[in-house]
């Protein structure tokens, strides 16, 4: 592992200090900064001891999880996987893999602030506006088991050897974009209007997936969706015991607001022991898909190692209609990330992140967009904002920390059988949870109205516009798909239907022109305070510019010798 510290000897201050793993006295915890808001136990730059920092990398994986794992849920019918193929599994540890690498790159090359990367639904509704195409229809499922094992695989893989290609050239736009310094550009034309209705039509789109996987026992998912509100907001401010060893203290309690933390964790657990209760005690029907006992076969199919490797599913196709497609994924992922280092730098107690530093993390994101598109996970991947919450919850700012959990990403997407274990989760409780989390999405979009004067007829025609065409068109198209005949040039045609067919395409479009072209004062519009927040004027502060957080890295490599120290340190405490 590499130390990216900027020139302090942490190795021999751990020494004499008597530093263990798993210490958690920390040697630069007093040089915080002052105008850290939440006191952060580690602040960005701070060098927990090396056990300590897997142990929290852990804890940070976690609260990933329930995100990660609900992707292969979406994508796999509208690629023609059955519930019970292994290939779940597989595609879920490519997600895992690209995480850690995503992370790794974005936390050391990057924007360099403490952000988990993975896999977006963003570029979910996209991929399914794609695989919606009468030519990637699925066989029904008697043909699919007529068809044997290397049929059906071949089946599914040519679909996503479609979405492989169609992300791996619009990521070549983020790429761009980002190193080359366009994104401050692109966010000048870029209103709060036009990304409150991107993003909530990114939520309301994908509502029907939530609904159909909850469909199968609403009982089930209706209490998933109960835990999680319990979890997550009425008990989120409620202290709970963990016991934790350290070779200072020994075992002891701590505090953590451990239902704040991992919401969507204890929901699943505790609704998948109720699922094998009423499995158990055969107290549902056969065909019930809240029975557990239907995928169990997936961990047996599955290999207990198995390396992801690019172009696993075969090289991509590459389709001007999916490709345009996913560029809207790519401008959505950008606005969303470019949120989400804001955010990050301000629960860190850091200063503005400066425009070089965006367009790196940009340029960085999409070169990881690019490896997704290689690997085959069926989207891009942008930051994850159930992190930067997270570090809010634990008071864990470390970069430091957020690389060690990327390890961990790695490291088990090598073991088949756990992702094995993740794709057996019956599909109701996945549709509860997804339905919570499509709810937040829309209602994250909403959020961006705090800027804008929406006491202004204008604005409500604009928002009520983009909103109103964006629900009802794709839904009209859906019902009457005559009407997308108007070329006969095949490829012109799948365009069109591909965009027309995209809610947050059409909303976010139409946003755009409204509000660029109808008169309005940049009051009205929300724009100064937009700007302003997210600094975009170009006037860069001298904190900003100065912080040494967001430079890039003088390495210096994780040696044996103080692997062999830390190793000493250990073993001389532990006596």
């Amino acid at each position: 592992m590499e130390d990216i510290e900027d020139g302090k000897e942490n190795d021999k201050i751990d020494e004499r200090r008597g530093k263990s793993w798993f210490s958690e006295d920390n040697n630069t915890t007093n040089e915080q900064s002052q105008t850290n808001p939440l006191r952060l136990i580690y602040s960005v730059d701070d060098d927990p001891s090396l056990g300590m920092s897997f142990l929290l990398g852990l804890q940070q994986y976690l609260t990933t999880v329930g995100g990660i794992f609900s992707i292969p849920f979406l994508l796999c019918p509208a690629l023609c996987i059955l519930n019970e193929d292994p290939s779940r599994g597989y595609i879920m540890s490519t997600i895992f893999i690209i995480s850690g690498i995503a992370t790794l790159l974005q936390t050391t090359f990057g924007v360099r602030l403490p952000i988990i990367q993975g896999s977006s639904i963003t570029y979910v509704a996209c991929t399914l506006a794609i695989l919606n195409l009468p030519r990637w229809e699925c066989p029904n499922k008697g043909d699919l088991y007529a068809m044997g094992h290397e049929n059906r695989s071949e089946e599914w893989m040519m679909r996503m050897r479609e979405i492989q290609g169609a992300v791996i050239v619009a990521s070549l736009a983020e790429v761009v974009v980002g190193y080359l310094g366009l994104v401050g550009i692109i966010l000048r034309y870029i209103t709060p209007l036009t990304v409150t209705s991107t993003i909530t039509l990114v939520g309301l789109s994908l509502v029907s997936h939530g609904i159909e996987l909850s469909s199968g026992n609403w009982y089930i998912s209706l209490t998933t969706v109960a835990l999680l509100a319990i979890f997550s907001q009425y008990l989120r401010n409620v202290n709970t015991k963990l016991p934790i060893y350290t070779l200072v203290k020994g075992w002891h309690l701590i505090n953590i607001k451990g239902f704040q933390l991992f919401p969507v964790l204890l929901t699943t657990i505790i609704v998948y022991f109720i699922c094998y209760l009423l499995t158990r005690f055969d107290l549902l029907d056969d065909i019930d898909p809240a029975r557990i006992d239907g995928n169990i076969n997936i961990i047996d199919n599955t290999d207990w190692f198995r390396a992801p490797y690019p172009f696993q599913w075969g090289w991509p196709t590459f389709t001007i209609s999916s490709i345009f497609a996913m560029f809207t994924a790519v401008l959505v992922g950008i606005i969303e990330s470019v949120g989400d280092y804001y955010a990050c730098a301000r629960i860190c107690g850091q200063p503005t992140p400066p425009i070089p530093a965006i367009n790196r993390g940009i340029g960085t994101e999409g070169f990881s967009c690019i490896l997704a598109g290689c690997m085959g996970i069926g989207t891009g991947v942008t930051s994850f904002s159930e992190n930067i919450g997270a570090i809010g919850v634990t008071r864990v700012g470390s970069r430091k920390v957020i690389q060690c959990g990327a390890i961990i990403m790695i490291i088990l997407a090598f073991f088949g059988k756990v992702a094995a274990t993740f794709s057996t989760i019956p599909t109701p409780v996945v549709g509860g949870l997804l339905c919570v989390l499509f709810s937040i999405i829309t209602a994250g979009g909403l959020t961006n109205l705090s800027y804008v004067n929406m006491s202004s007829t204008r604005n409500m025609f604009v928002l009520g516009s983009s909103l109103f065409f964006g629900i009802g068109l794709p839904q009209y198209l859906k019902h009457n798909e005559e009407i997308f005949l108007i070329t006969g040039f095949l490829p012109l045609d799948q365009l069109v239907r591909i965009l027309l067919s995209t809610p947050m395409f059409i909303g976010g479009f139409i946003g755009f022109i409204l509000d660029n072209t109808i008169p309005g004062t940049p009051e009205e519009k929300g724009i100064l305070e937009w700007k302003k927040e997210k600094n975009l004027s170009g006037n860069e502060s001298a904190d900003s510019t100065q912080s040494k957080i967001y430079k890039l890295p003088k390495f210096k490599f994780y040696t044996f010798k103080k692997f062999k120290e830390e190793v000493t340190s250990l073993l001389r405490r532990s006596k």
